[in-house]
């Protein structure tokens, strides 16, 4: 998208867009993509115009928001189809492309009286996608409470936290009490109209040049709604403002490569996939382990990454002074543990 691209409306930015990107438009798409075909019939694009197209999918699907044409969903609905048709055996690029299409071409359905059928396979990636495109949105009208902080005196948060993780990877639950009344960690809750609770999260505030989320949850009968990415969207945010002199937003999540079994390897990467669609980055070329809450028990083979607070925030340098305090101050290792220098040698 060029930057000093005159916009003049939302429908007069789609057709610059549209006209400078490819020379197509709305009309060109729908008759190339036949967005009346059956589901896996073949259609008349070829994979070389696809990627043409789906180029200008997310900016043609934000602005589609406020124009809300039926043209503009017919055309989100058939680009779909068709990266379905043509991408299922591609690389998971093509395959981002369509989870991206199907998200808005949903988004739009909603004002259309129309339905979009999403395969089952890629449904929780869809609704998440569909969350982080409609954060902003003036569709966006899931009337909720989002990420307010909290003194954690309430029970709900407990049972989610409890159910959600396991033993080895928790903190006691006495010992975050106490830390939220210090300020040292920070407990917000997203809500519903009604104030049942719906996701929470925990952050860890006292490393020098970063903030560590602890932990982060959805309620397990409202996953896959989106819930979660708007919650964590609205923390990062509001970690931004609050520690202006902070680089970044730490976590950890397990290993792929050290899942057990499949059902583990796919969750993990669904959990991966989550956080980079939100904007993280990943450590990359490093073992990393994190430290065991229970005594005696081996570190758990993870992966370290972060959501920058402005772009080039973080360094590796940076990254190896604030795994030190992880490990020192989260887990409370000594300074001379030799797992300390095993992972920071790395870096």
């Amino acid at each position: 998208m060029s930057s000093d691209m005159p916009i003049t409306g939302k429908e007069k930015y789609i057709d610059l867009l549209l006209t400078n990107k490819s020379g197509v438009n709305f009309d060109r798409v729908l008759d190339k993509l036949q967005p009346n075909a059956h589901w896996g019939e073949t259609t008349s694009c070829t994979p070389s115009e696809l990627l043409v197209f789906t180029e200008l999918r997310l900016s043609v699907a934000i602005y589609a928001f406020g124009l809300a044409s039926p043209q503009a969903f017919a055309c989100l609905s058939a680009l779909a189809q068709a990266l379905y048709v043509v991408c299922l055996d591609s690389d998971r690029k093509r395959k981002q492309d369509m989870i991206d299409v199907y998200a808005a071409a949903c988004l739009l359905s909603n004002l259309h009286n129309q339905n979009v059928h999403v395969p089952e396979l890629f449904q929780k990636e869809v609704n998440e996608a569909k969350a982080i495109l409609a954060v902003n949105s003036p569709l966006n009208t899931y009337a909720l409470t989002l990420c307010e902080q909290s003194s954690g005196n309430e029970g709900d948060w407990v049972a989610v936290y409890e159910s959600s993780f396991p033993a080895d990877e928790r903190v006691a639950v006495d010992v975050i009490r106490r830390d939220l009344s210090t300020g040292r960690r920070l407990l917000h809750r997203s809500l519903s109209a009604s104030g049942e609770l719906l996701c929470f999260s925990l952050v860890f505030t006292e490393l020098t040049e970063f903030v560590w989320l602890s932990y982060i949850a959805t309620v397990p009968n409202k996953r896959s709604q989106g819930i979660g990415a708007k919650h964590l969207l609205k923390l990062i945010s509001l970690m931004q403002a609050k520690f202006p002199e902070k680089k970044a937003l730490l976590l950890e999540i397990e290993s792929i490569s050290a899942a057990q079994n499949e059902a583990a390897r796919v969750e993990r990467q669904r959990r991966l996939t989550f956080y980079q669609r939100l904007g993280a980055e990943r450590l990359s070329n490093v073992q990393y382990l994190m430290p065991n809450f229970v005594e005696g028990k081996d570190p758990i083979a993870a992966e370290l990454m972060w959501h920058e607070f402005y772009p080039g925030a973080v360094k590796r340098g940076t990254l190896r002074d604030g795994i030190r305090e992880i490990y020192e101050k989260i887990y409370g290792l000594a300074p001379s543990d030799p797992l300390i220098d095993q992972i920071t040698n790395q870096i």
